[in-house]
């Protein structure tokens, strides 16, 4: 994750036309403080799956073939990512459930 997030940091930084060297001397930052600041956001990106995905379990929530095979056809998404659509569509299933408890 950490690695994923600085290549596309670098693909940003080529967008304006910088290194990834010059983007942060510009922003102020080295190479190891922005590692930490990924590394510290995928920590809490993964806490926050887990959680969602023990009240998906708790709360008996589950996304049919049926439903994922639609959305796929609907947003073009290609057979090999259909179990990442599965879990995308119950995590957004959960949100929606404890956005209506609040």
């Amino acid at each position: 994750e950490v690695n994923y997030s600085l290549e596309r940091l670098e693909a940003q930084a080529k967008t304006l036309n910088l290194t990834l060297e010059n983007y942060l001397k510009a922003v102020k930052k080295t190479i190891d403080q922005v590692k930490s600041e990924y590394s510290k956001r995928a920590e809490e990106s993964i806490k926050l799956d887990l959680i969602l995905l023990e009240i998906a379990k708790i709360e008996k929530i589950d996304t049919t073939t049926q439903e994922v095979e639609e959305v796929a056809k609907a947003g073009g998404v290609p057979e090999n990512q259909l179990g990442q659509l599965k879990t995308i569509i119950n995590r957004r299933k959960t949100i929606e459930i404890l956005l209506k408890l609040c």
